[in-house]
């Protein structure tokens, strides 16, 4: 009995699945991915869309190095991504994920200070961006990525980047560095397009050739993009920079932080000068000067500290205050609705008072009334009041008896 035969594909998607599942756990997604990996390399039967799945989950890896703080390793898995695609013929959709990996590789060259190859990744996203056949409404709105990078680059950081991250002050900055490469490299670009261009009228006359070099000074009458490159010439990322790219990066951090100490931000402050120290350290060869900023740097960091700290507790006495007054005029508007029912309480009683009294007056007059109308309305009909008067005694038997009788009957 054989053993049946390994399904790698389907055992990189369940590693996959899995890797998925322990999002909030980087750490433990890594080994996962790296595993996906390693079985869609070992498939067999090479299949284009195995290239497809090996840079997803590239992508997915260096967004779990990202999030890890191992910006090298976020390099060297979303280029190892960028490769997979170029080695297959490319659709939309291929474009689009292409797009997406340069981005973060910018992003992560950022973070490794080394704006110079995060300009030329994002130099590279434009291009997979630019040979796009059918574009979405939304990239459409972006127009030509060339002149309109900025909301380019916009589009797709929402795309690959949470909320949280895109409202760092970390990220703006990077951000504003790598927009400072990349306007530079396009002047330099448009230099040497310039000077090709204009050298290539009459190569062999030297007056001519220093009339034009005298002009390259001069601005041009438009925009000239960089000649396009060629995707598989962008180098892996390398542990190695320069020291002087670290002290630029520190340098211009610095004059970052003092932009955000003018207009009071303190925070975006700190994070800057945090930033340009972090920067500064990278330096293999530190020069007394180098170890002099650092150390100014941090001085600075806890100063601002200190000033953030006064700033915070001066907001919450503020907001005491705010809170106090609120209080208070709750208090006084409670009392004066309670003074307000008491005077309608009051009136209503009042008013009450004297609806009974002149209910009893009315009763009153009506039964004055009642008694001066009844004896008028008896005198009317002949009507008497006095009372009945008793009955005389009959007189003793003195004689006169026959005679009363013969007085009345002679009447």
């Amino acid at each position: 009995m054989h053993d049946r035969p390994i399904d790698y594909r389907a055992k990189a998607a369940e590693y996959r699945a899995r890797a998925k599942a322990e999002w909030r756990r980087e750490t433990d997604a890594i080994p996962l991915y790296i595993k996906a990996i390693e079985c869609l390399s070992a498939a067999p039967g090479y299949k284009e869309d195995d290239n497809r799945q090996i840079a997803a989950n590239c992508h997915n890896l260096g967004d779990a190095y990202f999030n890890s703080g191992n910006y090298i390793k976020a390099a060297e898995s979303y280029y190892t991504g960028t490769q997979k695609l170029h080695a297959i013929k490319l659709i939309d959709e291929d474009y689009r994920k292409l797009i997406e990996l340069y981005i973060n590789l910018s992003d992560a060259y950022s973070h490794l200070f080394n704006p110079e190859a995060s300009a030329q990744a994002f130099l590279y996203a434009i291009q997979a961006f630019n040979l796009l056949q059918i574009k979405t409404a939304e990239e459409q709105k972006i127009g030509n990525a060339e002149q309109n990078y900025q909301a380019f680059r916009a589009h797709y950081e929402r795309e690959v980047s949470s909320s949280s991250y895109l409202a760092s002050t970390g990220f703006t900055n990077f951000q504003r560095l790598l927009y400072t490469q990349h306007d530079g490299n396009r002047g330099a670009a448009e230099l040497s397009g310039r000077m090709e261009s204009r050298l290539a009228i009459d190569p062999y006359n030297p007056d001519r050739v220093l009339a034009e070099l005298s002009q390259l000074a001069m601005p041009s009458s438009g925009p000239v993009a960089p000649a396009p490159v060629a995707f598989h010439t962008m180098p892996a990322p390398t542990r190695v920079i320069e020291d002087d790219t670290y002290r630029s990066t520190g340098r211009n951090l610095i004059e970052l932080s003092q932009r955000y100490y003018n207009d009071n931000l303190l925070n975006e402050t700190r994070t800057s000068l945090k930033q340009a120290a972090e920067a500064l350290e990278c330096i293999n060869e530190k020069t007394p000067f180098d170890l002099e900023t650092i150390k100014n740097i941090k001085d600075n960091v806890q100063l601002i500290n200190q000033q953030i700290v006064a700033k915070a507790e001066q907001a919450r006495e503020e907001r005491r205050q705010r809170e106090e007054a609120a209080r208070e005029q709750e208090r006084m508007e409670r009392r004066q609705r309670e003074e307000k029912r008491e005077q309608e309480r009051i009136q209503w009683q009042h008013q009450q008072a004297q609806q009974r009294e002149q209910e009893r007056t009315m009763l009153r007059m009506e039964n004055l009334q009642l008694a001066v109308y009844q004896p008028s309305v008896a005198g009317m009909y002949g009507a008497t009041t006095s009372k009945p008067q008793p009955p005389r005694a009959p007189s003793p038997d003195n004689g006169n008896d026959s005679r009363n009788d013969d007085m009345e009957m002679q009447f």
